[in-house]
C-alpha cells in the first residue's frame, strides 16, 4: 500500500511537472509615420510653357498651347503622397541671356496665372506664392499662364524659368 501512494504521489508529481506553465509580459511599440509628398508637373505643350513671337505693348498674352478645357500646366499630388499640399509657383525673369541675366530682362511680374479659370490672374514673383489650391493625394490643378511685353522691350529671344511646390498644409 505504501508503495502505491509512493506511486501515486510520484505520478501526481510528475503529472505537475509534465503540465504547460506560462508567463506573458508585453512591451509598448510605437511608430511614426512621416509626411511623403510627390508632385507631378505635365506640361500639356511640346516643350515647357511658351509664350511664342510677341510685339511689345501687348498685355494678357496666353501660353500658346493652353485653352478653355486645359492650362499650360498640370500639377498633381500623386497618388503616394499621404498630405494634402497647398500648391505654391514662382519664376525668374525672362532674359536673353537666361540664367545669367546680364543682358535685356523682363521682369517676372509681367507674367500672371491664374488656378481657378481661364482668365489673367496674379502676378507671379521671384518668391514662391500660394496659390491658394489645397491638392489631397490623386487630386491635380491646372495652371494658366499670360504675359505681358512692355512697350518698348529690346527685341531678342527671352527665356525663363518656373517653379511648382507641394507644401504641407
Amino acid at each position: 500500500m505504501q508503495k502505491i501512494a509512493l506511486l501515486v504521489i510520484a505520478l501526481l508529481l510528475l503529472s505537475g511537472f509534465a503540465m504547460s506553465v506560462s508567463d506573458e509580459d508585453s512591451a509598448s511599440a510605437s511608430v511614426t509615420v512621416n509626411q511623403f509628398v510627390s508632385i507631378t508637373l505635365t506640361d500639356y505643350g511640346t516643350s515647357g510653357l511658351d509664350f511664342q513671337s510677341l510685339n511689345p505693348g501687348t498685355n494678357d498674352n496666353p501660353e500658346k498651347d493652353q485653352n478653355a478645357d486645359s492650362g499650360a500646366v498640370g500639377v498633381a499630388n500623386d497618388a503616394i503622397s499621404n498630405v494634402t499640399v497647398n500648391l505654391y509657383v514662382k519664376g525668374d525673369n525672362f532674359c536673353t541671356d537666361y540664367p545669367t541675366c546680364a543682358g535685356d530682362t523682363i521682369a517676372v511680374t509681367y507674367v500672371e496665372y491664374n488656378a481657378a479659370s481661364t482668365t489673367p490672374g496674379t502676378g507671379l514673383t521671384a518668391s514662391y506664392v500660394d496659390t491658394t489650391v489645397d491638392l489631397a493625394p490623386s487630386a491635380s490643378q491646372d495652371l494658366w499662364y499670360w504675359i505681358d511685353v512692355p512697350s518698348g522691350q529690346a527685341a531678342g529671344s527671352y527665356s525663363s524659368s518656373f517653379a511648382f511646390k507641394g507644401d504641407t498644409v
